[in-house]
């Protein structure tokens, strides 16, 4: 039998191993990892090459298709660091980073 030390709770209440949480955080960190990493690509094409950007959405306002590069530069910064709070921390924060992802 294990004892409550040995165990968490999962989001939907089953107990699981420590390690089995740590698993999970460290999967979780590495997804936010690669959404900095694709967040920030995107940021720089869009930033760097607004016109040809610009063209292939079918709008003429390179400006703006910038500038948002620039902002979407700027999220992956943020998903970055949020890769790595603490780990009691990191759902919430995961869910943030998310709704930020559907903005």
């Amino acid at each position: 039998m294990e004892s409550s030390a040995d165990t968490t709770r999962s989001f939907v209440g089953a107990p699981r191993s420590e390690v089995d949480a740590r698993r999970a955080a460290t999967r979780l960190r590495n997804l936010l990892r690669c959404n900095a990493l694709f967040s920030t690509a995107t940021g720089l094409v869009a930033a760097v090459a607004g016109g040809p950007v610009a063209e292939l959405l079918g709008i003429d306002q390179v400006g703006l298709v910038r500038v948002l590069g620039g902002g979407l530069v700027a999220f992956a910064g943020l998903v970055f660091v949020v890769s790595g709070v603490r780990t009691s921390l990191l759902r919430l924060a995961s869910l943030i980073v998310s709704i930020g992802d559907l903005a």
